[in-house]
């Protein structure tokens, strides 16, 4: 007789086990299935000679911050460069190139770097200077 109530919590406990495990799995799988929040934005540093004013600043500003995918811009001057911060599912730096060329500017290089989900933005991130 004392058996049963033994049995019955024996069997209530390995239910419960499998199903936290079914469930943790279940979640698992959703998270790899599920793109997160900023996954896949890009940060590209392109080096542009031909730079001379603020207009020109905003020339390029303007040309790169109305393709689609980009989330942000920052051109420097002084550093002679511009920080994009974009989506490469939906804009290539081919496209960024393309942009800043056909408002007669050089692109003399385009540098890709991944954001994590602790990186600023660009316009908050320390300029790198690029030799």
């Amino acid at each position: 007789m004392k058996k049963i109530p033994i049995l019955l919590i024996m069997l209530l406990f390995i239910a419960a086990c499998n199903n936290a495990g079914t469930e943790a799995a279940k979640e698992e799988a959703a998270e790899k299935k599920a793109p997160k929040g900023k996954q896949g934005i890009e940060v590209a540093v392109i080096s542009i000679s031909g730079m001379h004013c603020d207009a020109c600043v905003t020339t390029i500003n303007n040309a790169l911050s109305g393709l689609e995918g980009v989330e942000g811009t920052k051109v420097s001057l002084e550093y002679e460069q511009a920080k994009v911060k974009f989506d490469p599912s939906k804009v290539s730096t081919d496209a960024f190139k393309a942009a800043i060329e056909d408002k007669g500017y050089v692109v003399d290089s385009i540098q890709v770097m991944e954001m994590s989900d602790q990186a600023a933005k660009p316009e908050e991130q320390p300029s790198p200077q690029v030799e």
